[in-house]
């Protein structure tokens, strides 16, 4: 019994396998193939591209299977899962302005974080009847403005004062 070799493409023509198909015992010369699959040559191809049957012709398409893109509109990943070029909403990295946008989100975090801690510090003064110092309260009015987005130009926290005496 011979064998000949089948290429198997999906609904839209990509290249999934190969099949061994069998002679026909009734028509030899003939070859028993499944449906969706040709007996025409794979083309070459390398990583990043992947062949698919169009009008009865393979031709080489991109292939970004696996990679991670970015929806344009939300910033939020989606993992190529399709070979041909992807959808036109997404792109290979995010957004300049989107991750400037979460940096600072996530200054914004660390200021109000900064900001939370240091109300121990001031509940100790007053605990205490320890004057607040000057340093103290231009600290948190600093982390304030950073929080509240009024000082959107800085990029580092303000130093933490040293803590007050008596506290």
């Amino acid at each position: 019994m011979q064998y000949k070799l089948a290429h198997v493409y999906d609904a839209v023509g990509f290249y999934t396998t190969d099949w061994n198909c069998e002679e026909d015992q009734i028509t030899p010369g003939e070859f028993i193939k499944p449906g969706l699959s040709t007996f025409l040559p794979l083309p070459n191809y390398s990583t990043n591209q992947w062949p698919q049957l169009v009008n009865e012709a393979w031709v080489v398409v991109p292939s970004y299977v696996g990679e991670t893109w970015y929806d344009q509109i939300t910033n939020l990943p989606v993992v190529i899962e399709t070979h041909g070029q992807p959808a036109s909403n997404l792109a290979a990295t995010q957004s300049s302005d989107y991750l400037a946008a979460q940096v600072r989100v996530l200054f914004k975090l660390t200021a109000q974080d900064a900001l939370s801690k240091s109300d121990i510090t001031i509940s100790r003064c007053v605990e205490n009847s320890v004057v607040v110092p000057t340093a103290w309260a231009t600290y948190r009015k600093a982390l304030r403005a950073i929080v509240d987005g009024s000082d959107s130009v800085s990029t580092v926290l303000p130093t933490v004062p040293v803590y007050p005496s008596g506290t």
